[in-house]
């Protein structure tokens, strides 16, 4: 640690942090256009100037490290001349459009000039100015309001580790550039956006639609995956218009993910808003009434019938579709896991543990080794994939075992990865199979293995996971992970949305368990379900191919279909009822670290809310339905229910909308003040697909 004066305030600090930061945690803010704590120091725009003792001049605090015994003042008549010329040479080339510029409300230059800049230019010259670039539908650019700082080419250099961003040139030449035209690579390059202080690149889809002051909305959580990323959502008129990532250390850091960013561009389209019944005319509309009847009829006429609970499923939600099948329809045929392959495991009791991380995420990027069985990462989980990159570039090993080559070679790969680990007398069993394992995997020491949503359909997925349960047992050190990208699977498990295992991870007796993803999908003269329910199942969010939903509809006597949007294979199923978005319901989630998420709503609900949709149906069978408050008295006592985790990481203070206290009731008061509702779990599971490119191409945005 190291000691230093800032104007005459001594403050202890971490020794060799940039003093910009010093300076932040003494109580002074420091102007800065370039500087950014995830990124490398680079001191371009020389806003940060301050005097230091024994530096003859002024130094930029954002390349400098602290050292013990540092004296340091911010502000004297030099320093204000000084950032007074810098903001008068980045004014001279900036037009002035402040009114119709989209980071008007939001832009530090504007701050910064109101405030110590120059009121008249005294340049009268010819203005530069930079020809707009083509950065593909999502990013447009400005680039005559870029002062050079180079945040976005070193955010994609250092965090997104594309090349795909530089600066050319020298001097008033010097202009952004990017390697070809057309939208980037990346699943992370929406972030330029939030971290240009300038305006020069802006949302593209909400360009002059809206500028920054005129949005409202409260900070939220996104439920695109598992991981439930800090966001603020920028609502007008009741339309989301802009999504932006908030700062959550614990959570997403600064970042967010393309899919995160961009997904509401597709909430409005499409969009299911009243009940519909498919008869011998085609489709017709009707009262929320009259189809909960119909559905309630034609459910009762079969002898078999199932639900399966889609990927943005809410623990209120799931909660309710479990007890109408279990209570109402007195079925036990339901499932969360869509895409499972494999049951081999089903009737063992499971924790959340079992579908999430055992490492909150802060606590992966310190991982000396991570393996990664299974491929996709960083298209399911963006967000999880960074902190893997993060922790290799602080010197982790990190290995890969996918299944490119047949269905054989991830185990075999394993059992060859963990045989130098695990011991030949564990390994004998096994034979010779040594695949190709990855170079170099640590013998000793913590491991942490993370298994992607690809095991989950592989044909030897269940004993894949059975063996890795094997060996943790065996090594301490051996921590398994199975990041499923759907939030409502940890929501639909902690519910009771399974075949074998009730609310709260209650197993149920041997006569009430039911039907798993895989049977009841079967076409029913092969014993699957009669009649099947898909609650809020998204093709393209949950990774089911057009082709596989028309089948698994077709192949059933009757379907119903709850959904926020139509998709052309709903045309095969009989009823159509309407289901809000998370955006529009709300709800309790949990996320794969153990995360409690309350959401409110963020806009009106464009058709009826879940809970009115199922109230109809319960009413639709003479059984009680549900107020709100009673709802919320159950998801309370689910969520009270989770249970202890086998540690707590320190996470910073009001990330988590539930307190670890409520969530883990065993763990004492004083232990978990101030950590924000997280804490991690156990063990394993898996699952999801595409993300913007085949949107497109769909039509989706």
């Amino acid at each position: 640690m190291a000691t230093i004066s800032v104007n005459g305030r001594e403050v202890i600090v971490r020794d060799g942090l940039p003093l910009i930061e010093a300076c932040r945690q003494a109580g002074v803010e420091l102007p800065h256009f370039c500087h950014h704590p995830d990124l490398k120091p680079a001191g371009n725009c020389r806003m940060c100037l301050v005097s230091v003792d024994r530096i003859p001049r002024p130094v930029t605090a954002c390349s400098l490290p602290v050292s013990d015994g540092m004296v340091v003042k911010t502000s004297t008549p030099e320093l204000e001349n000084a950032r007074r010329g810098v903001l008068e040479l980045l004014l001279i080339h900036h037009p002035l459009d402040c009114p119709v510029c989209d980071q008007a409300g939001a832009c530090r230059l504007q701050d910064y000039g109101m405030g110590m800049g120059p009121q008249r230019t005294r340049y009268h010259e010819e203005r530069r100015r930079v020809a707009d670039k083509d950065f593909g539908p999502l990013v447009g650019t400005d680039l005559s309001r870029c002062i050079l700082c180079a945040r976005c080419a070193r955010f994609m250099d250092e965090i997104a580790e594309s090349d795909e961003l530089g600066i050319i040139n020298r001097g008033d030449r010097s202009e952004l550039v990017k390697e070809s035209p057309g939208g980037f690579d990346s699943n992370l390059s929406g972030n330029i956006i939030d971290i240009c202080p300038v305006g020069a690149l802006i949302d593209r889809p909400s360009r002059f639609r809206a500028l920054s002051y005129q949005l409202r909305g409260r900070e939220s959580h996104c439920t695109q995956c598992s991981l439930g990323c800090r966001i603020k959502p920028g609502v007008l008129e009741g339309e989301i218009l802009r999504v932006s990532a908030v700062q959550a250390p614990a959570i997403n850091g600064h970042w967010m993910c393309d899919r995160g960013r961009f997904a509401h561009l597709g909430m409005n389209r499409d969009r299911v808003l009243t009940p519909k019944i498919r008869g011998r005319d085609g489709w017709r509309e009707t009262s929320l009434e009259e189809a909960a009847l119909h559905v309630d009829r034609g459910l009762r006429a079969l002898d078999t019938v199932g639900l399966i609970g889609g990927g943005r499923m809410d623990v209120g939600s799931a909660w309710l579709l479990q007890q109408w099948m279990r209570q109402g329809l007195e079925s036990g045929n339901l499932d969360c896991r869509i895409g499972r392959g494999s049951h081999e495991d089903d009737g063992e009791a499971i924790s959340l543990g079992d579908y999430g991380l055992p490492l909150g995420l802060p606590k992966i990027e310190q991982a000396p080794a991570i393996l990664i069985v299974g491929s996709g990462l960083s298209r399911d989980l963006p967000m999880l994939n960074d902190r893997v990159r993060r922790a290799q570039r602080a010197g982790a090993w990190v290995g890969s075992l996918s299944d490119a080559a047949s269905e054989t070679h991830m185990l075999a790969g394993l059992i060859g990865a963990m045989r130098s680990r695990i011991g030949s007398e564990a390994m004998a069993q096994w034979g010779e199979q040594s695949g190709h394992p990855p170079e170099g995997l640590p013998v000793e020491g913590q491991l942490l293995v993370l298994v992607t949503r690809e095991v989950e359909a592989h044909r030897q997925g269940a004993l894949i996971r059975r063996l890795l349960r094997s060996w943790s047992d065996r090594d301490a050190q051996l921590l398994v992970g199975y990041p499923h990208p759907a939030m409502g699977r940890t929501a639909g498990v902690l519910a009771g949305l399974l075949p074998w295992m009730g609310p709260a991870g209650r197993l149920l007796p041997r006569k009430g368990k039911g039907m798993g993803f895989a049977e009841m999908t079967r076409p029913a003269q092969e014993g699957g379900v009669e009649g099947l329910v898909l609650a809020g199942v998204d093709g393209f969010g949950d990774g089911i191919d057009p082709e596989s939903l028309v089948a698994m509809v077709q192949s059933r006597p009757f379907t119903v279909v709850l959904a926020s949007h139509w998709e052309p294979w709903m045309e095969q199923t009989q009823v159509v009822l309407p289901w809000a978005t998370p955006e529009e319901n709300g709800g309790d989630f949990v996320s794969i670290e153990g995360r409690g998420l309350r959401l409110d709503p963020v806009v009106p609900a464009k058709g009826a809310s879940r809970l009115r949709v199922l109230n109809a149906l319960f009413k639709a069978g003479n059984r009680k339905d549900w107020s709100l408050s009673e709802l919320k008295n159950e998801t309370e006592g689910l969520l009270l229910g989770i249970g202890e985790p086998i540690e707590l990481d320190e996470c910073a203070p009001g990330l988590g909308e539930a307190t670890a206290s409520a969530l883990w009731p065993e763990v004492p008061e004083e232990i978990v003040v101030g950590l924000g509702g997280a804490a991690p779990l156990r063990s394993p599971e898996i699952r999801r697909v595409d993300v913007l490119a085949e949107a497109m191409q769909r039509g989706l945005i």
